[in-house]
């Protein structure tokens, strides 16, 4: 007996997920709304996929681990993009709501417009560029502070060059005193402008 194909829509969102499950011709078979967890995530996978099925998701912040779970349990896992798919779904279907249904109709039809989906390696590499990425952007935030607050104390002449000197005068290690705060026992030199400030 030939396996029927089945065409599954998923709207992951930060706390649950639902589920809509087409047969060949269009016509739903199951909808479904689970908390996102791994242990109901696994359950729905065990309980309502097939190893024929085709599922679709949109790439959001827990795309890669969701598909991860499901990919052992059916044919194929699509991961759309979001953009591109509202754009789609509009001509198409004629909505502007991508919902489960939406997405296994536009993967019945072949419509999705799909993403390079990275392997395992890969995927550490980019959340670990990206994590460095974000911890740089809030050390950027807090010098940006620190400056601003020194110049409303009409600090102005104050600068990370100088305070880098001034380690360097402590004889603090140059890998150290290029983050402008840390001292050989604990002492940051913003500190001591800081309290300079307070106390004038």
């Amino acid at each position: 007996m030939k396996e029927m194909i089945r065409f599954v829509g998923l709207d992951v969102r930060k706390r649950v997920v639902e589920a809509c499950i087409l047969d060949a011709a269009g016509e739903v078979v199951a909808r479904q709304r689970f908390e996102l967890d791994g242990t109901s995530l696994r359950r729905f996978a065990w309980e309502r996929l097939e190893p024929g099925d085709r599922v679709a998701l949109e790439a959001t912040t827990n795309t890669w681990a969701v598909a991860a779970v499901l990919r052992p349990h059916v044919a194929e896992v699509v991961v759309s993009n979001p953009l591109a798919t509202k754009a789609i779904a509009q001509a198409t279907v004629k909505t502007d709501k991508v919902d489960p249904f939406v997405l296994a109709q536009l993967l019945r039809c072949d419509y999705l417009p799909r993403v390079w989906q990275p392997d395992e390696a890969t995927q550490q590499l980019r959340e670990l560029t990206g994590r460095r990425s974000a911890l740089v952007g809030q050390r950027t935030a807090v010098l940006n502070r620190i400056h601003s607050v020194l110049a409303m104390r009409r600090h102005t002449n104050v600068s990370s060059a100088r305070c880098m000197r001034s380690g360097a005068e402590s004889g603090v290690p140059p890998r150290h005193s290029r983050k402008c705060f840390v001292r050989r026992r604990g002492r940051s030199c913003w500190n001591g402008r800081l309290r300079h400030c307070n106390s004038t």
